[in-house]
């Protein structure tokens, strides 16, 4: 006899920065849209005097195999929080289910929500999609959602820096289950 199981809960937000998004989320069953509304997010990045890197945990998808049927991702830019960078600095920022761990970005896990995208400067807003549907095994481990950052090494400085991530998120998903 199959097992049957409920589809329908949506994400989860990161309770460390919760209070600095904003989250609306509608569907039906097991798919769904969820819209993340940044402002100043606290990104802190580290310099491994190749890039200046950094990502921050936003929010998990609920355990099971995930379709992301589309990513649009809106107006993002940072604010210079804690930082001796300037918004006229430039850098890339992508979403994925893995954190950065190096500042290149060249893993697939890294850009599979949102490519690399180009920010530069810093400070002027920008655009960015997921140019096809992707599947996501969330079976064993509920999926992950990180916004990842590389600011190029001449923009930054050898110390901790903290910008705000600012702009909006819209994900269009399907969990397909967890069989």
């Amino acid at each position: 006899m199959p097992r049957f199981e409920d589809y329908s809960a949506g994400v989860t937000l990161n309770t460390t920065v919760y209070d600095t998004i904003r989250i609306a989320e509608t569907g039906t069953g097991n798919r769904h849209t969820t819209v993340l509304k940044l402002t100043n997010t606290p990104i802190s990045l580290t310099d491994d005097a190749s890039y200046m890197w950094g990502s921050v945990l936003l929010a998990t998808f609920p355990k099971g195999r995930i379709l992301v049927e589309g990513v649009v991702v809106k107006d993002v830019y940072y604010d210079v929080l804690a930082s001796t960078m300037a918004a006229a600095d430039g850098g890339d920022f992508s979403l994925g289910s893995t954190a950065e761990e190096d500042g290149t970005q060249d893993r697939a896990t890294d850009i599979n929500l949102c490519p690399s995208t180009s920010l530069d400067p810093i400070g002027t807003a920008v655009d960015s999609a997921l140019a096809a549907s992707a599947q996501i095994d969330g079976t064993a481990t509920a999926t992950p959602i990180y916004f990842n950052s590389q600011i190029d090494t001449a923009d930054g400085s050898d110390l901790t820096e903290i910008l705000g991530i600012n702009g909006t998120i819209t994900i269009t998903w399907t969990n397909l289950g967890n069989d």
